[in-house]
C-alpha cells in the first residue's frame, strides 16, 4: 500500500536515522577504570576502588585547589566542592562514569553523597579541575576535555605541574 499526501501525491518512505549512540560509547576513554577491589552503592554503581595517588605532587597540589575552592564558596551552603568524587552519567550504566580531581557545584547542597549522579543532582558540575600527572595527562589533556564538553560542564581547567603542555594552568573547554 503506497501512502499519498492529503492531494493525493505519493509520499516517499521515510528514512528512520538511527539515535546516536550514549555518551559513554562516544567518549570510551575517557571513562573511570577502577581498580578492584571496587565499592558499589546500594543502586549498583561504583564509588570507591583501591586507587593511589598518583604522586606525592599531584596529591599535594589536588588538595590546595579544593582548599582553595571551598575557601571561595564556604558561605554558600548550596555549593559542593569534591576530590576525586566519580561523576555518573547514564542512569542504569555503572560503566558511565569519570573520577575528576575536583569537583565544583552549585547548587546541589553539600550533603553526603557517594558519587554524583547527573540525573540525582540534575545538573553537571559547573567546574572540573584536572592535575596532569605522568600516569593521567594524555587521558586528562586529549580525551577528557571532549567528555566534560558533551556532559555541559560550566568550566573545565587543568593544572600541569609536570610541564607536559605550554601553560601550568589552562581552561581546556570554555
Amino acid at each position: 500500500m503506497q501512502v499519498t499526501s492529503p492531494n493525493g501525491q505519493p509520499l516517499a518512505p521515510q528514512k528512520r536515522t538511527a539515535p546516536p549512540p550514549p555518551l559513554s560509547v562516544i567518549h570510551a576513554e575517557a571513562l573511570y577504570r577502577p581498580r578492584p577491589p571496587v565499592g558499589y552503592d546500594d543502586d549498583g554503581y561504583p564509588f570507591e576502588d583501591s586507587k593511589v595517588a598518583q604522586s606525592s605532587r599531584h596529591d599535594t597540589v589536588l588538595a590546595d585547589f579544593r582548599v582553595a575552592a571551598f575557601a571561595l564558596v564556604v558561605d554558600q551552603p548550596d555549593t559542593m566542592v569534591h576530590r576525586n568524587l566519580l561523576i555518573l552519567f547514564e542512569q542504569g550504566n555503572p560503566r558511565a562514569a569519570v573520577e575528576p580531581d575536583v569537583t565544583v557545584s552549585h547548587g546541589v547542597g553539600r550533603h553526603d553523597r557517594k558519587s554524583y549522579k547527573l540525573w540525582v543532582e540534575g545538573k553537571p558540575p559547573d567546574l572540573v579541575i584536572e592535575g596532569l600527572s605522568e600516569s593521567t595527562w594524555p587521558r586528562d589533556v586529549e580525551v577528557k576535555p571532549a567528555l566534560y564538553r558533551d556532559l555541559g560542564v560550566g568550566e573545565f581547567w587543568q593544572f600541569d605541574p609536570i610541564g607536559r603542555t605550554p601553560n601550568p594552568l589552562s581552561a581546556a573547554i570554555a
